[in-house]
């Protein structure tokens, strides 16, 4: 008993000191580059993807005698980004499964809209600004190939922003339905220590938040995932979601948080299912 007291307030002690360490603009300036350049393939493949929806669809309506086949187009680009997004977001496999369907909507929405938004955009106002009046002259083919790289240039970055946004997911777990409450309960009884003193704890129906002078980390209850009813009674079994700004800039100090809260939460009799997040993957 004294051994895993000793080890839970070793454990707390690492906890306070991530919580409470800083980190300057350098930090998340490194963080965002680096999640841009590993977003790279999968954005230019779907920028190729915009463009190749945008003039194809270009030309169609442009052969059907639709005067607005510009306008047109940048919808048809739009529509062909977002669906290889969506299909990119299915084929990545979480922890071995698919990811459900309004789960792949709220990412695609919340990290895929902009750069699909941007990049089409960008080849619409290069068309305008070049005067074609024909989509599949020469002319407009060279314009198209010459704003590809303007296009990816404008796009991965705002992509790469609205995932830096929501990669303040650090992890999700499924366990027994169980208040959020109990879990800061379990903290209080597990760590009889002057540490505590150092975190504030506060709760709002679905939602506790653990915050130091520096930083914080929210738990979430939700609803269990359509995609895990058939291993889990969802009548029983709850998602919970942990996220802190830390795990934007620092992923193994974010992980060192979600084990210690996933862990504290877990027991013999209350097992626990881990989750990797769709934002860092």
């Amino acid at each position: 008993m004294e051994q895993n007291k000793l080890e839970n307030i070793v454990e707390l002690e690492n906890i306070v000191e991530i919580l409470n360490k800083e980190y300057d603009y350098s930090d998340r300036k490194n963080s965002f580059i680096s999640k841009m350049y590993g977003n790279t393939r999968a954005e230019c493949l779907c920028i190729l993807a915009c463009e190749a929806g945008q003039k194809v669809t270009e030309i169609a309506t442009f052969l059907k005698g639709i005067t607005f086949w510009n306008k047109v187009g940048l919808f048809g680009g739009i529509m062909s980004g977002l669906g290889y997004a969506t299909y990119h977001t299915r084929k990545h496999k979480i922890d071995g499964k698919s990811p459900g369907i309004k789960d792949t909507i709220a990412y695609v929405l919340s990290a895929e809209t902009g750069c699909v938004v941007a990049a089409t955009v960008t080849e619409y106002l290069i068309m305008n600004l070049g005067q074609v009046n024909i989509p599949y002259a020469p002319e407009s083919l060279l314009l198209t190939a010459a704003g590809l790289p303007i296009a990816i240039t404008v796009g991965l970055p705002v992509m790469t922003f609205f995932t830096y946004l929501n990669s303040d997911e650090i992890g999700k777990f499924i366990a027994q339905n169980k208040p959020v409450g109990e879990l800061k309960e379990r903290i209080l009884d597990q760590n009889n220590s002057e540490l505590l003193n150092l975190l504030d704890f506060s709760e709002k129906r679905n939602k506790l938040r653990i915050k130091s002078k520096k930083n914080y980390i929210d738990i979430f209850r939700k609803n269990l995932p359509t995609e895990y009813e058939n291993e889990f009674n969802p009548d029983e079994y709850n998602l919970f979601i942990v996220r802190s700004p830390i795990a934007r800039v620092d992923r193994e100090s974010a992980d060192k948080l979600f084990s210690f809260i996933s862990n504290t939460y877990s027991s013999p009799e209350n097992p626990i299912k881990k989750i990797s997040s769709m934002y860092n993957h």
